[in-house]
């Protein structure tokens, strides 16, 4: 078969787990033109037992952070930080 598509774009859906001392996270996470820029990052949090602590989102260098009143929004705000900087790490220039 004659290949008939060239990619222009490639880009790349990643899902990842991280720990704290405090909760757990669901990452997921898009890279596109490829390798070289971070499109988004979304990321669910949630506590030792297993109960939702907040969301935070990353897109267009724009961040937000949802969380129930009683987390600790420090913690999620530095996690989601620390992901944005690790994914960033491996960016290709």
């Amino acid at each position: 078969m004659t290949t008939i598509l060239q990619n222009a774009v490639v880009t790349k859906r990643v899902t990842a787990t991280a720990t704290d001392e405090n909760y757990k996270y669901n990452v997921a996470y898009e890279v596109g033109d490829n390798g070289k820029v971070l499109n988004s990052v979304n990321i669910n949090a949630v506590d030792k037992d297993g109960k939702y602590a907040g969301s935070m989102n990353y897109q267009n260098a724009n961040k937000s952070v949802n969380a129930p009143d009683g987390v600790d929004t420090t913690a999620l705000v530095a996690m989601l930080d620390a992901v944005i900087a690790e994914i960033k790490s491996t960016l290709i220039e």
